[in-house]
């Protein structure tokens, strides 16, 4: 059977772990899964449904009912909701930038990503992948803490101001990663590798990343 590649990339919002990812995972020949993506799409559709944060049960229970799926598109693994793939301005939009750090720290939200997030590395395998390049905020540390492969990306709050509107985006960065790293969902792993991003381009970023995971794979090989 096939080893897969399980590479964990963690941190903020703004430091440019996305595009690193996406990048590094064509590089590697994985399948790029954008977590972050994940809890956009059941907020939203939580949202939808009238179904508040605040109301666990009930949120617990239409949970079982809402059936997750995948396509994969350019290398991407894209979820999606009761056979529903939204867009990224719908995910990106700011009603799910204000509520997505709330769903998110729920249990029975995060219980029911868990199992699906596990999963996208069999998916990655059964269409011709590697492995997974996995980011968000909780890889290494609950998703899949086995893997020698974590990263964790930092960088400096005006560079970050910088990334995000560059990328159109305008919300409140340091508040959600604030929210999200005392609920523990933002968390380095005590064996990742910190990778400050402030001075690095994005190809910088990428090259440190790809030479690092094939130094230490030629190693134990």
């Amino acid at each position: 059977m096939t080893i897969p590649l399980i590479i964990a990339i963690d941190g903020g919002s703004g430091t440019g772990k996305s595009s690193s990812a996406k990048l590094l995972a064509a590089r590697l020949h994985c399948l790029h899964v954008n977590t972050g993506a994940h809890y956009r799409a059941v907020a939203l559709t939580l949202d939808q449904m009238k179904i508040s944060w605040r109301h666990v049960k009930i949120m617990a229970k239409a949970l079982k009912d809402i059936k997750l799926g995948v396509i994969i598109e350019e290398g991407r693994a894209k979820i999606t909701v009761n056979d529903i793939a939204y867009t990224n301005e719908e995910l990106k939009a700011e009603r799910v930038n204000n509520i997505v750090s709330q769903y998110s720290a729920m249990p029975p939200v995060r219980k029911a990503l868990l199992e699906y997030q596990r999963s996208q590395v069999l998916v990655a395998l059964n269409h011709g992948f590697r492995g997974v390049v996995m980011e968000g905020r909780d890889i290494g540390t609950n998703i899949f803490p086995e893997t020698p492969f974590k990263y964790f990306i930092v960088v400096d709050s005006l560079a970050k101001a910088k990334r995000r509107a560059a990328e159109g985006i305008a919300d409140d960065m340091d508040k959600r990663d604030l929210i999200d790293s005392t609920k523990g969902q933002l968390k380095e792993a005590l064996d990742a590798i910190e990778v400050d991003n402030t001075h690095r381009t994005l190809e910088e970023t990428v090259d440190f990343l790809y030479e690092n995971i094939t130094t230490r794979l030629a190693k134990l090989s």
